[in-house]
């Protein structure tokens, strides 16, 4: 049994003594209110260590902390209480999840194609798609990393990297005539747009509304790459000018519909 009191435990907080020290731990596991400060790498503790006592016109009144408690309850509550190694679990999940959307309608020329170079391709889609969501989800309180903007940027650009190499790696599908082109782009552009619906939506749900406003972009970007893995398994065409309209052009939406909102 640690001999620490709780107030020990806000001090070493305060000293910036790690979360994870195992003293700080033993006492955790047999206190549950100091347990959560604890958790989630020691963010609310931190928080609530480092706070100054603010004056009575910083203080909530009775009716802006009943409104505070109203959002802070139901499923979406629930959600984004939960620790952020789960949060980036569900999303990773998600990102699993809207790529295998796309084998139920699967490519037709899918036994003729390179497999490796196929499965290259999906594995980056989906590697980069759960960068860009993990930086969507950040840990309250840590600051943004210099790799963020990078990450970003690759999630909104891979598409159209692949929309570029598409024919050299997996061959090259019989061309398409110009009168016919629009359709077929704007319909694998909806049907990638639906299926990174989900992912967008579960991201909004786990986001805790902190962190820097970059985040509302990469969670744009990851549903973009999630979308374009999806049909990637979906749609047989290796045309470069339908790969940009139909499946690059979605990260690029959401991104622009997402740098909206952070404008504003």
């Amino acid at each position: 049994m640690s001999g620490l009191r709780c107030e020990d435990v806000r001090d070493a907080l305060l000293a910036g003594r790690s979360p994870s020290d195992p003293e700080l731990a033993e006492h955790a596991r047999g206190c549950t209110e100091c347990a959560a400060l604890l958790a989630d790498e020691g963010t609310l503790g931190r928080a609530l260590a480092s706070a100054e006592p603010g004056d009575a016109s910083t203080l909530l009144g009775w009716p802006d902390f009943e409104r505070t408690l109203e959002r802070e309850s139901g499923w979406r509550a629930w959600l984004r209480s939960r620790p952020t190694s789960l949060r980036v679990s569900l999303a990773g999940a998600a990102v699993l999840g809207v790529t295998a959307l796309g084998v139920r309608r699967l490519r037709p020329d899918w036994a003729t194609l390179p497999k490796t170079a196929l499965v290259a391709w999906l594995v980056a889609f989906v590697v980069v798609a759960f960068a860009a969501a993990r930086l969507a989800l950040p840990v309250l309180g840590r600051a943004a990393s210099s790799r963020s903007r990078v990450v970003t940027w690759l999630a909104l650009g891979l598409p159209a990297v692949y929309a570029l190499l598409a024919a050299v790696t997996l061959g090259s599908a019989p061309s398409m005539p110009t009168a016919r082109f629009l359709g077929p782009a704007l319909a694998c552009f909806r049907y990638g747009m639906l299926l990174a619906v989900p992912l967008l939506l579960l991201l909004w749900a786990l986001d805790r509304g902190g962190g820097s406003r970059a985040r509302i972009v990469a969670a744009a970007a990851a549903g973009g790459v999630a979308g374009n893995a999806a049909l990637l398994l979906h749609c047989p065409s290796t045309d470069p000018a339908h790969l940009i309209v139909g499946h690059a052009a979605i990260g690029f939406v959401l991104g622009a519909l997402a740098w909206w909102r952070v404008a504003r």
